[in-house]
């Protein structure tokens, strides 16, 4: 028997077929040779002007696509038509009919996919009537003879690789093993890359399921890498292409938008049948951490950075670190760095390494907590290399910056049970984050490194935005762990921060501490934290000046019913009710420090902030007298009791008041009487007269800003 269009009688090419040799179903569909696929010019020909391929490239496309599936639609039903006769040579015919198609070189690879995906899904139909022997009645070995007969370098081989994946069953182990070398050495006559490609993946899809029982974890692991280097080197060679009619796919403006690998159209397209194949390899139940470290992990390595270009490089290694399970990266880090230390400088590794440290984060969350000083300190040392580059040819100060933010989080999380190494790994982190600032920013006037606004990491720009959004967030950070706040603070860090960002951003940072230490309910109990905190916090809490800087922030003295400005003086005045200290005495000079930077921050702040001051301060004095919720510290007339009186802190809130009465009248009238009832408590239960002269100062007080109008205002 003889196959395809070069063995059928001239009757049957005609589809009329009566002679007894032949006894087939007449043969309808056209002749093998009949069509030629879509391959007028190869991909990227420079017959036609890239003008006229971007302007009739889509119509182009759609008109090739269509003809290509009807073609296959037709081939298809004659396909399944023959195997419902079992016709054996008929099916095959028809299946070549369909692997002919993909000899086109015109369509687009996400066009090209779509074709290759029908193709495939006959293709698997005809491998089963294929194993049915009982069916059609030929031996398995002489249709893979049989298919070898055809002209086409393609076609032939998909038939070799579908009838080989079926044939490599029926067999010895031995010949097994020569059945599958001689598929994976014959595909490589197919050099052109998308073809090449998509026959590999072919492969790889026919075969993936039999190579452990047949030739053991190793030999499969070895096999599977054989054509990834084949299909990595193809794919690496699309990029070679002119770009012509590719330009028409979307997947380049795409890369670019999502801000990832910016992979060129082509192989962005096709990255998954690169990406297959060290997926498969690291789904091998077989697969162990000695068999990864010894045969997958150095050949993936030395194929990512033995590539020419950039966007490959980094490509191959997000397909690694995607596919493999965090067991592994766990055991073989160092190595994993060490590869990403040695590719081109412009790769940007950022989504890799977040990704990668996200991962191993949550690893040893899960019970491994012992690995987790190691993993800080592998990429604490990989981070010091990349800010160590020269900023021409290094990695984009945003992205640094944000590694830097994601190595403090991770750190907080593997040492969430011990203060102290979380302590210092924010130093570390911290301190880093600092270096790399005042390294890449340029100095000021007199060496000075505050930059004004439009020249600091304020946000001006795509990258400077993105930056201080970096910086800002590690400001933030480590203050919601209130064990670690004093610590923290204490650094140098936080200011040398500050110093690189510009007015608005440094606004930004002083109201992001401030919502991290009120999120995770951070206590402030010691002058010196909260001197350090005041001076971070110094944009929210004093008004603008109107001369120099910003403009626009010169004028936001003057926004007071501005959203923002509420929103952040509400988060100051509740930031104040986080000030206390088991001793009354340190509580009180905290106040007293409060009142100081609160009388400097100007009137229209002053509104939200005595308030909540004296609030604190009434606390305060229910506390001395033992009718706070808390019950009082020590007894009175002890050795140890506080030697602040209830009177002082009285006077202290009539301080307060007195000042508010003129900004605020109505808040004042509330305030006098809350103050006042305070003093009747107090002097009810000493029979004190200097209690019971404050509290009727109070309530007189109160009445005054009554008759002056206070409680026919609005919010009366």
């Amino acid at each position: 028997a003889v196959l395809g269009s070069r063995g059928a009688c001239s009757t049957c090419e005609d589809g009329g077929c009566k002679c007894a040799p032949c006894r087939r179903p007449p043969l309808r569909g056209p002749r093998l040779s009949a069509r030629a696929p879509a391959s007028a010019h190869p991909l990227g020909s420079s017959a036609m002007s890239k003008a006229a391929t971007l302007a009739e490239g889509g119509a182009q496309q759609a008109a090739l696509l269509e003809e290509a599936l009807g073609f296959v639609a037709e081939q298809r039903f004659y396909l399944r038509k023959a195997i419902q006769h079992g016709d054996m040579e008929m099916a095959l015919r028809y299946g070549l009919c369909l692997a002919n198609e993909l000899r086109s070189s015109k369509l687009l690879p996400t066009n090209y996919y779509k074709l290759y995906a029908l193709v495939f899904w006959e293709l698997q139909h005809l491998a089963a009537f294929t194993a049915n022997t009982e069916r059609h009645g030929w031996d398995i070995a002489e249709i893979y003879k049989l298919v070898q007969h055809e002209g086409n370098v393609l076609p032939r081989l998909y038939l070799l690789v579908t009838v080989g994946a079926v044939q490599v069953k029926s067999v010895s182990a031995e010949s097994t093993c020569d059945t599958l070398d001689d598929l994976s050495s014959m595909l490589c006559g197919v050099q052109h890359p998308v073809r090449g490609l998509f026959l590999r993946y072919f492969l790889l899809q026919m075969v993936k399921d039999k190579l452990v029982p047949l030739r053991g974890a190793r030999g499969a692991l070895q096999y599977l890498l054989r054509g990834l280097r084949e299909a990595a080197s193809l794919w690496a060679r699309l990029r070679l292409l002119e770009e012509g009619p590719l330009l028409l796919s979307g997947a380049a403006t795409q890369a670019e938008e999502a801000g990832t690998w910016r992979l060129d159209p082509s192989r962005h397209a096709l990255r998954l049948l690169v990406g297959a194949h060290i997926s498969h390899a690291a789904r091998l139940r077989e697969l162990t951490v000695e068999l990864h470290s010894e045969v997958l992990l150095p050949e993936v390595m030395r194929l990512s950075t033995g590539c020419e270009d950039a966007a490959g490089q980094a490509h191959l290694l997000q397909c690694f670190v995607e596919a493999l399970p965090d067991s592994f990266h766990a055991c073989t880090l160092e190595r994993v760095l060490a590869a990403c230390a040695q590719v081109q400088w412009a790769v940007d590794l950022r989504p890799l390494l977040q990704r990668l440290l996200r991962r191993l984060t949550a690893y040893t969350r899960d019970g491994r907590l012992e690995e987790g000083p190691g993993i800080f300190e592998l990429f604490h040392a990989h981070l010091q290399q990349l800010n160590a580059r020269p900023p021409n040819a290094a990695t984009p100060l945003a992205s640094l910056l944000e590694l830097q933010l994601e190595l403090l989080l991770s750190a907080l999380e593997l040492f969430q049970l011990d203060d102290l190494a979380a302590a210092h790994a924010a130093d570390r982190t911290l301190g880093g984050a600092a270096e790399l600032l005042e390294r890449r920013l340029p100095s000021g006037e007199g060496g000075r490194r505050g930059l004004p606004a439009h020249a600091g990491v304020d946000g001006s720009g795509g990258g400077a935005a993105c930056a201080a959004r970096a910086v800002v967030a590690l400001l933030a950070a480590p203050l919601a762990r209130g064990p670690l706040v004093p610590k923290v603070l204490a650094l140098p860090h936080h200011a040398r921060l500050m110093a690189a960002l510009g007015r608005t951003a440094q606004r930004e940072g002083a109201l992001a501490m401030a919502s991290a230490l009120l999120g995770g309910g951070v206590v402030l109990s010691d002058c010196g934290t909260l001197r350090r905190l005041i001076a971070l916090l110094d944009r929210l809490l004093r008004d603008e000046g109107g001369s120099g800087g910003d403009p626009s922030e010169a004028r936001r003295h003057l926004e007071h019913d501005s959203e923002a400005f509420v929103a952040e003086q509400e988060k100051v005045a509740r930031l104040v009710h986080q000030v206390r200290a088991p001793d009354l005495d340190l509580t009180f000079r905290m106040l007293a420090i409060l009142r100081g930077v609160f009388d400097e921050g100007g009137p229209h702040r002053a509104v939200f902030t005595l308030p909540a001051l004296v609030a604190a301060a009434l606390h305060l004095a229910s506390g001395l007298l033992g009718t706070s919720p808390e019950g009082p510290t020590t007894d009175p007339g002890s050795p140890g009791s506080p030697k602040a009186t209830v009177e002082e802190v009285l006077q202290f809130a009539h301080g307060l008041c007195s000042r508010l009465g003129a900004l605020a009248p109505t808040e004042a009238l509330r305030l006098w009487l809350l103050c006042a009832a305070v003093a009747g408590r107090a002097a009810a239960g000493s029979g004190s007269g200097e209690r019971a002269a404050l509290c009727n100062g109070f309530v007189e007080q109160a009445l005054a800003a009554l008759e002056a109008g206070a409680g026919a205002g609005p919010g009366a």
